[in-house]
């Protein structure tokens, strides 16, 4: 981050009983980042943990941050035979996690091993798995009213979400059915066809000198 965003971020606030030194919080509507580069070039890192506590991640470059419903949220995509997608739907929260461009190696590595059979992936990626509490605002049987959503120490910048709304995308509801043919395959295989999920933005946590 540079240090003209450093200089910006005047409401920087750190949770002391949660953030480590040089970790702060922010609210979702003071992000000032060009979204469409740091999803679409940058790349980010979904992650999730099951109820066991067990944790995977994926690579992303398909996605958005905007406002429905009132409150500011993301938008992401995930294949049916991402190992990662169980984990999402698993959890009330997920991360999404940025990083510089010294990680694009561990960015293409993430994406490329599933850690379904490939062993631990996260292990062999070099990343710190870390754990925040993230407030679930929905209605929920059980009670709760926070939930722990692993993010990795090694990004600058992460977004803490909670779930929404996920829809599967349907060959039906392509206007244009070239994309198909892009990016499905020519026959339009409704196996291969994205969940979008949307999440609610709860946090957002930036880390100063990265």
């Amino acid at each position: 981050m540079s240090e003209t965003k450093d200089s910006q971020r005047i409401s920087l606030e750190r949770n002391w009983e949660t953030d480590p030194p040089g970790h702060f919080s922010i609210p979702p509507n003071e992000l000032d980042e060009n979204f469409f580069k740091r999803i679409g070039e940058d790349w980010m890192l979904i992650t999730a943990a099951k109820p066991d506590g067990s944790v995977n991640s994926m690579t992303a470059a398909w996605g958005g941050v905007g406002f429905i419903w009132q409150q500011p949220v993301v938008f992401c995509f995930i294949r049916p035979q991402r190992y990662t997608k169980a984990f999402v739907e698993e959890s009330s929260t997920f991360s999404l996690c940025f990083f510089n461009e010294r990680h694009r190696d561990t960015l293409n590595f993430m994406g490329m091993v599933s850690g379904y059979n490939d062993g631990d992936k996260i292990a062999r990626s070099g990343l710190t798995v870390e754990w925040r509490e993230t407030e679930v605002l929905r209605v929920d049987p059980s009670g709760e009213t926070d939930e722990l959503t692993p993010y990795f120490d090694e990004a600058w910048m992460v977004l803490f979400c909670e779930r929404l709304y996920q829809q599967d995308l349907l060959e039906e509801c392509f206007v244009d059915k070239g994309m198909l043919a892009d990016f499905y395959g020519k026959c339009g295989d409704e196996s291969d066809l994205h969940t979008m999920y949307i999440a609610a933005i709860r946090d957002v946590m930036i880390v100063e000198g990265r």
